[in-house]
């Protein structure tokens, strides 16, 4: 297979709750702009604490709902 991939058309995103008592992942697709609002898109959320964890774990920081950079925690392994 010889494919090509072009991040510039990828309208992708995912979201991922910040507490650990609620551990929720949201993957979509759905266009925002609105020269984009013809086509269509969709987002799923699913609740699994390894798939969650997988996520979360891959933020550095982030930023608040105030505007303020919040450092991530690291979140231990449990055997939940």
């Amino acid at each position: 297979m010889n494919l090509g991939y072009s991040s510039s058309k990828d309208h992708s995103k995912w979201g991922v709750s910040m507490k650990e008592k609620v551990p929720v992942v949201c993957i979509g697709d759905v266009n925002r702009q609105q020269s984009q609002f013809k086509r269509g898109g969709g987002t799923v959320c699913i609740e699994d604490r390894k798939l969650w964890k997988t996520f979360y774990d891959s933020i550095g920081s982030y930023t608040d709902c105030g505007g303020s950079t919040v450092q991530a925690k690291k979140i231990k392994e449990t055997n939940n």
